[in-house]
């Protein structure tokens, strides 16, 4: 949706002053992948544009991942611990 909003619109400025209510607080949804982790970067040019605030949700899809990763688990949450960590000092 926002994307086809912003092509209706003129202008940068036009698209700062009809969007910035939408940003005002952004949920980021991120599984900790290396695509979350891009999709960061993407996140932070808005953030540095909007001035917002950012709510950062973990989601991991269990019911199919449990039965294959159960004996990794340890290693994973290793793994998101240590993306969440360079995410905060980003």
């Amino acid at each position: 949706m926002l994307l086809a909003h912003t092509k209706l619109l003129k202008n940068k400025e036009e698209c700062l002053r009809k969007c910035r209510n939408i940003f005002a607080h952004v949920i980021y949804p991120s599984d900790f992948s290396d695509t979350a982790e891009r999709a960061f970067t993407r996140l932070e040019t808005v953030v540095s544009a909007m001035k917002c605030a950012v709510t950062l949700m973990r989601v991991r899809e269990h019911a199919q991942a449990l039965p294959h990763l159960a004996h990794r688990l340890e290693e994973l949450r290793y793994l998101d611990s240590t993306r969440l960590e360079r995410m905060k000092i980003r």
